[in-house]
Order: structure tokens, then sequence, then C-alpha cells
């Protein structure tokens, strides 16, 4: 409530009211005195250390955002590297400065060499962490950083912390990943470290992979959580027989695997409810699962409010509640069903029989947990990720033995090969095998056709509110012996081939769409027809999100796989930093770009994604026509004065829409000098609506009814208000994706 819907400034007010309430909980009857005061209580406390930390954090950070300061700070983790940046975690302790936790940018990445505990003095321009590209942001604060330090000058180390000791976990995270690039072939390292470490700097990369793992819902697999430090205490308890031994041994080194993992959300959490799970027995104690997560998830939030803003905290919590409130239930349910199985196994076989029991159980448990974990958290995972996995279930019980297996022997490769090289890279070898059995098992659930859904299309949402809703009634509704699944399930089953087959239909009978995708500062326009899709250009800044994720989620939730055609028109970021991404996630048939320079980063990289991908590539060095289905694009080469560029003039029956790039007005009016244009009904605004592009002589040529402007937060003051005066004296009705956000054109033939 305090972060989501209590206005900053009233928190302590609500607080007040609350502790107010309490007093008058004392005159309540005793049946309902300790509830009531338990509530009201704990509602006071929450909403007062929220407006403590508001008041002690959010607000100092804001009194110096947009300053140039000198900072002193500590470091406080090892840099890391991205292709554009260099980045460090410190703690600010100078005198100028509120003493937060803070991020250290460089662009020119001279902080590498930095190390935890060093205290630097930089030069740096500070920004608030709660607002990106203009909108609030919450991420960083959850992770308890109120300031980003963009270096801006010198930076200098004047000493070292007498606590850099303190850092040690640190020292063996490196250790652990430099190991395992070392000990792991180049296709199971990314895998390894993000499943050891957290760390998926290198599984970002791996735009295919990453994606599948989406898909197949098994991202929690590399999120270190409860399911890593079960694997960890298990792996003791089975080394260390003595239940006291193993759980003295057991709980510090859970508390060393917390910092060695990021000490997210999720792993606090779970080390935490492992170590209840070791100590109650100790203490002769009953182990209550709730109680402990109600705890942690206290702790958590006194220490910093804004963490629940973590959708890692919220994703985390929700899959524990339903795994202790919902997966003994469904275990035991499942048990009983396969139980006479489960008799003639034992009786008839020996020890296969035996075999064939216990793989019964372990499929059982694994398939409950999945279950259990999916009932709160998927919820979450839609209104964060627009999707919801549909085979996660089968690839969760496919892999599940597979990641346990690459936990422990990853670990032990990784600290073998720390010692002795050879011994370490000879285990790592073996474990790999069992990475790349995950990875293809991964790839072919991906493959499979939706085997995940999209709620950008709006059937199916309505299709998963249904499910849960059925499955509450009759949950709600179920008789004296026991509540039977089967019939909400045929429910569910049924009416998800009704949505894919009237999602199919629709596709198949679509007569023209068109759709200028919201991608921030950026464009990517999606052109339908039938079941052919053209999409032109692909890249956005200024936003959260992928512009290659934002188009692919668009097309998969209508049913589409296929893109036939990709055409850029040119190569700045912001028109193509989403295509390989885009590749990877989609079946992309060819991929259209203008002539030019080689030596452009962004050309090669996604030339290199396109043979990569199998796509095939026309590079257009003269005007020509593209075809998709009923869809006809003509495509016109422009020249500026760095680079080549494409225009193109869509056309679906009688409509048709004009896209110009950012071609500037000297190239629309040299264009226009070897080309007629038709009358048109839509124009995409030039360079998002630049006072430099959108000459009143192509608007004149084109006279069309509609412009979009396809832009969103920025700094060049897009779009312009001379770009708009000369839309409007046109007479176009102007939209804009960053007013609007997506915008859907449907074309009536």
């Amino acid at each position: 409530m305090s972060h989501y819907l209590v206005p900053p400034e009233f928190l302590m007010l609500f607080g007040a009211v609350c502790a107010v309430l309490s007093l008058a909980g004392l005159f309540l009857k005793s049946s309902i005195r300790r509830s009531f005061l338990l509530i009201t209580v704990a509602a006071a406390l929450g909403f007062s250390i929220s407006f403590i930390s508001y008041v002690s954090k959010t607000l100092p950070a804001r009194d110096v955002s947009d300053s140039e300061q000198k900072i002193t700070a500590r470091v406080t983790d090892f840099p890391s590297e991205s292709e554009k940046y260099a980045k460090v975690s410190i703690r600010l302790t100078g005198d100028n400065v509120p003493n937060l936790n803070a991020m250290l940018y460089s662009f020119d990445k001279d902080i590498l060499e930095l190390l935890p505990g060093d205290i630097i003095n930089a030069d740096v321009k500070l920004k608030t962490a709660d607002e990106r590209y203009g909108e609030p942001f919450s991420r960083d604060n959850a992770r308890n950083i109120y300031l980003r330090c963009y270096l801006n000058g010198g930076i200098e180390v004047i000493g070292k912390s007498p606590l850099a000791f303190l850092y040690f976990p640190k020292s063996i995270t490196k250790n652990i990943k430099e190991s395992a690039v070392r000990v792991f072939p180049e296709d199971s390292a990314p895998f390894i470290i993000a499943l050891l470490t957290g760390d998926k700097e290198l599984l970002y990369a791996d735009v295919k992979l990453y994606s599948d793992m989406a898909a197949t819902g098994i991202l929690h697999v590399v999120a270190v959580s409860g399911m890593h430090v079960a694997f960890l205490v298990g792996f003791i308890q089975m080394l260390i027989r003595r239940k006291k031994l193993a759980s003295m041994i057991g709980i510090p080194l859970v508390w060393l695997f917390v910092p060695i993992t990021g000490a997210t959300p999720s792993v606090v959490r779970a080390a935490f409810m492992q170590s209840m799970v070791l100590t109650a027995p100790l203490f002769g104690r009953e182990n209550d699962g709730i109680t402990s997560l109600s705890a942690v998830l206290a702790a958590l939030l006194l220490i910093n409010p804004n963490a629940c803003a973590s959708v890692g905290l919220q994703l985390s919590f929700a899959a524990t509640a339903g795994i202790i409130l919902a997966t003994p239930k469904i275990n035991k349910a499942l048990l009983s069903r396969f139980s006479k199985f489960g008799r003639s196994s034992r009786k008839g076989s020996g020890i296969p029989g035996r075999v064939a029991d216990k793989a019964l159980k372990g499929v059982c448990a694994a398939f409950s947990a999945t279950i259990g974990a999916l009932i709160f958290s998927t919820p979450v995972s839609v209104l964060y990720f627009g999707y919801v996995s549909v085979i996660g279930i089968l690839v969760n019980i496919l892999i599940f033995w597979a990641i346990s297996i690459c936990f422990i022997f990853g670990y032990i490769a990784c600290f073998i090969g720390l010692i002795w090289l050879p011994a370490g890279t000879f285990i790592g070898a073996l474990t790999s095998v069992f990475v790349r059995y995950i990875i293809a098992v991964v790839g072919a659930g991906a493959s499979v056709p939706y085997a995940a859904v999209y709620t950008e299309s709006n059937v199916f949402g309505y299709w998963l509110v249904l499910v849960y809703i059925v499955f509450i009634l009759c949950y709600a509704f179920r008789r004296k012996e026991g509540f039977r699944a089967i019939i909400p399930v045929c429910i569910a089953v049924s009416s998800f081939c009704c949505v894919i087959i009237f999602t199919e239909y629709s596709a198949k009978n679509d007569t023209g769409t068109f759709i200028a995708a919201d991608v921030g500062q950026g464009q990517s326009l999606i052109f339908t027809v039938g079941n052919a899709t053209a999409v032109i250009d692909c890249g956005g800044k200024s936003t959260n999100n992928n512009a290659g994720d934002t188009v692919a989620s668009l097309l998969l939730g209508s049913g589409r796989k296929t893109v036939d055609v990709l055409a850029l028109t040119h190569f700045d970021e912001d028109h193509v930093n989403g295509a390989v991404r885009l590749m990877a996630r989609m079946n992309v048939r060819c991929l259209v770009v203008p002539d030019g320079y080689f030596d452009r980063a962004a050309r090669e990289e996604v030339l290199s994604a396109a043979e990569k991908y199998g796509v095939q590539v026309y590079i257009i060095r003269e005007d020509a026509v593209i075809t998709a289905g009923d869809l006809k694009i003509n495509v016109y080469t422009t020249k500026g004065r760095d680079e080549y560029g494409l225009m193109f003039m869509a056309c679906l029956g009688d409509f048709e829409a004009f896209i110009s790039g950012d071609a500037t007005i000297s190239e629309e009016q040299r264009f226009l000098i070897n080309h007629t244009l038709p009358d048109t009904e839509l124009f995409v605004a030039g360079h998002h609506g630049s006072k430099y592009s959108s000459c009143d002589e192509l608007l004149n040529a084109l006279n069309a009814e509609y412009v979009i402007v396809s832009c969103g937060y920025n700094s060049y003051g897009h779009p312009t208000e001379e770009a708009l005066k000369r839309f409007k004296n046109a007479g176009m009705e102007i939209y804009r994706t960053d007013q609007m956000g997506t915008i859907s054109v449907k074309i009536g033939g």
C-alpha cells in the first residue's frame, strides 16, 4: 500500500491513524482483539518505516539530482562491463552528498580496475535512481540503490577501507566466474555462470537461448533462489549423515552462499527458510512454512521498504507461498492416484520396481512443486512480462534432475579448476553433457506452437482469467470427498484449444492491419494481411523493453510465428537495436537493408545474426518492389550525408502508407524530383517528428489523412512544434506513440 497506493507525503498520517486504531482495539472482545492489534500495529509500523525511508533516502537523493559533484565513495563490488559502458556499485561516504548506495557508470570504462573496499574520489553527475526516461522507476530503489553517478571527469583511488576483508564473498564469486570460463566449453559457460552465481550477462548475449528459456518458463533456474539453496543443503546432508552436524555446517554455508549470489530477496528468503528447517530440530521446535515466509518478508521490508517493488521478490514469495500451501495437497493426490502402480512395481520387479517407484515419486514431486509455484506467481509474471509458458510444466519435469547435477558438479568443477585446471576441465566437460541436454530440451520446448501465450492479445488474457475463475469455483464448491481437478482441467484445455482456433482464424482472415509499436524513442512498424507479416524497422531507446521483444510479443500474441519481411530504413540504433532479438524469437524469412558502409557496428551485428539464424538478406542498391501476401512495398533508395537509406510505400488495396525513416528535408526534396507519389492514407513522420524532416513539399505530395509520430522520452524535443504545425497545416490527424502507446490501424480492404 505504501509503495503503490499512498502518496509518500501522507505515509506518516496513515501510520498515525493505524496507531490510533490499535488503541481502540484494546476495547474489543478478546476473541478478535489480538488479530486486530496485530494488523493495526503492523500497518502503523509499515507506514512509518516507509515514510522514514522516503525522508532519509529518496528525498536526499532528489535534492542532489542533476548536480555535478566531487564525491568520495567506497566501492562495494567488482565492476561489470557491457558493450557501451562499465558500472560498479558504491557507497557514498562524503559530506557533500547523502550517504546512500549508488551505481557509478563510466562510458570510457576506466573503472574496470577498481576492487571492493577501494576508497575513491570522482567527479560525477548525479541522477536520482527513482526516475528513468521521464517515468517513475522502482527497480534500483528495490535493490537499495538511490543514485546513479555518471563519471564526468577524473577518478582517483585514495585508500582502502579497513573493512575491505568483508567483501571476500565477492572475490569468491569473481573466481567462480573466471574458473567457469576456463573449465567449461564456450556453449556451456554462460548457463553455468548464471546457474551458480545468478550473473546473467553472458546468458543475455545468447539471445536465442535466453528467449527459449523465457518461452519455456525456466528462467527461474538461473535466478538463484530456494531451489539452489535446497540443492546445496541436500548435498551437505548427503555427505554428512549426522543431522545435527549437517545443520551446524549447512547453516553457515547457506549464509555464505547468499552474498556470493548477490543477496537478492529470493536467495535471502530461501536461506532464512532453510535455516529455519535446519534449526527447528536442534531445538525441538516445529517449522511452520507460512510463519517463516512472513517473518523473512517482514525483515526484508523493514530493512528496505522499497524492496516490495522488486519483481524477483514478488515472484519468489508468490511461488513459495504456492509451494507451501498447495504443493503437499497436489502431491498427496497424485501419489494416491498412482499408488496401485507403485505397489505393483515394488512387489513384482525387485530393484527395477523400486527405481520406477522412486522415479514416479520424483516426477510427482516435480509436477506438484511446479504447479504450486505457478498458482500465485503466474499473475505476477503476466503483469510484468505479458506472457505465460504453457509448456513450462513439462520442461521443468524433464530438466529438474539435470539442473541439480549441473549445480553441484558445476561448483565442484570450478573449485577444482582453481587448484588444478586439467581436473576441473575434465569435470566441466562431463557436466557440459547435462547442460547441453537442458539446452536441447529448452530449444525443443520453445519450438512447440503456443509454447507460451502472450497477453498482448486480449483473448489469451481472458482465457487465463477464465481458468482461474473455474478453478476457484470448483475448489469453493468441492464435494466432501475432496477437490477433483479433472473438470477444471478439461475446461482449461478445451477453452485453450478454442482460443487457438479463434486466433488462427482471425490471423488467416485479417483484411489488413498496420501497427506502430510503442518502442520509446524509435520506430517499429508492423503490416499484416492474412498470414503475411512485414516489419519495417525494429528499434527503440529510452524504454526498459527491447523493441524486438515488444514486436515479437505483439505478433506471437496474435498467433503469428513468421515474419515474411524485416526491412530497415537505416542502421541508427533507434531503428535496429531490436532486430537481432526479433530474428532470434521468430522465424524471419528475409531481411531488406540499404547499401552503403559496412563498418557500422550495428550493421555488422544485424547481418551476422541474419547469417546465424538463416535469414535471407537483400541489399537494396536501386528502387525495388517487395511483396508479402497481398501487401506490396515499394522500396526507394536515398543517399544522405553519411550513409545510404531506404524509404517505403506500403500498398494494400486502396490503402497506402509512406515511411521516410530519418530522411532529412534535403533528401526528401531530392527524392521528389525523381518520384511521383500517389495520395496516401497514412504517413509515418520522418525522424520521429524532427523539424529537419517532413517538409511541406513531401506532405503536399502525399496528401495523407493521418500521420503517426513514433517517439518517446528524448532530449531532442521530438516531436517539434515546427513539425506538428506542418502536419496540422496539411490537414492530417496526428497520432503519437508517446501519448497513446501502441497504435493499431485496421484496413478494410
